[in-house]
């Protein structure tokens, strides 16, 4: 009878991993990860890369990737994720897990104060539930430096510790403003934290292809600024940090990638977009890694290049 009973409640069930898992705690509920807090090195899991924790309840890492990425969460006993990509996480997958996500999109430069009072905010309602997993794109920059500020605004590291782990994440110490923003992080009083009423979104939907196409156009210019100054930040604009242009205009173009309004377009534009992002993966990274001037010439160039080959097909 109690067989039967299971094999009923099988078939009544959507067939999905999390589904079943979450309501029958069965697999993947039987092999739980305890991420440690003093690893030296990233750590990787079915559909997870980067991940570090900061706090025992505290997880940074990249995007989860399918239904493997959500189903190693809930082994790691996650029940909120904290997106600070500028691409939407995963929503759907997220609930059918019984995930929580909250979307509060990061530049690559300071957060500032009300950013991070919210995310602090979100952090300590998560932990109420369970562990936190705080992810960007790569799992290297902005979650861990969000996972080094929110530890340190709720009094679970010092700035010494939060610092090292950003290491651990390999936080490029190019993004001055993230590691500056985590030197300036306070401890805040938690009767503020609850005393917030503020709801947050599951989702920010990203702009419209023609808002995004300005926004790309304005750190284009600024890494020309850069260029022109042999990469140094201009005494004009003495706050420009090369990666984190770099950075802004990967994120704008994988936004595009996922959005309904590129659909719309011809397989052309899509081919056009993954040039664009891999070119401005390209220089991001030749930035971080602080490659000789005449290479960033070169990246920088094919970055202009692919903005050139979409424009002359579909701008209007």
């Amino acid at each position: 009878m109690n067989r039967l009973l299971v094999l009923v409640v099988f078939v009544l069930l959507p067939h999905t991993g999390c589904e079943v898992a979450s309501r029958l705690h069965t697999s993947p509920l039987d092999e739980l990860i305890d991420v440690a807090v003093d690893t030296k090195t990233p750590m990787s899991y079915a559909g997870l890369s980067q991940v570090v924790a900061f706090h025992k309840q505290i997880i940074s890492g990249a995007k989860p990737k399918g239904r493997a990425g959500f189903e190693s969460l809930m082994k790691m006993d996650v029940s909120t994720i904290v997106c600070v990509d500028g691409v939407a996480p995963d929503v759907k997958t997220a609930k059918e897990c019984g995930i929580k996500t909250v979307h509060i999109p990061l530049k690559y430069d300071s957060p500032s104060a009300s950013q991070i009072f919210d995310l602090t905010t979100v952090v300590a309602r998560g932990r109420d539930r369970g562990n936190v997993y705080i992810h960007c794109h790569q799992g290297k920059h902005r979650s861990a430096t969000v996972a080094a500020i929110v530890s340190i605004a709720l009094g679970s590291l010092t700035l010494d510790e939060a610092k090292a782990r950003m290491h651990v994440s390999q936080t490029s110490e190019e993004y001055k403003g993230l590691w500056e923003a985590v030197e300036q992080t306070e401890v805040i009083n938690v009767f503020d934290l609850l005393l917030n009423e503020k709801v947050y979104p599951s989702i920010v939907q990203p702009e419209g292809i023609t808002s995004q196409m300005i926004a790309i156009d304005g750190a284009m210019d600024n890494l020309l600024r850069l260029q022109d100054a042999n990469w140094n930040a201009p005494t004009n604009h003495p706050d420009l940090v090369g990666v984190a242009e770099a950075g802004k205009i990967a994120d704008i173009f994988r936004a595009i990638q996922l959005s309904e309004d590129a659909k719309q377009y011809a397989t052309d534009f899509e081919i056009l977009l993954v040039n664009a992002l891999q070119q401005a993966n390209g220089i991001e990274e030749a930035l971080i890694q602080q490659v000789p001037t005449e290479e960033l010439n070169t990246y920088i160039k094919r970055v202009e290049q692919s903005c050139i080959n979409c424009h002359s097909s579909f701008r209007k």
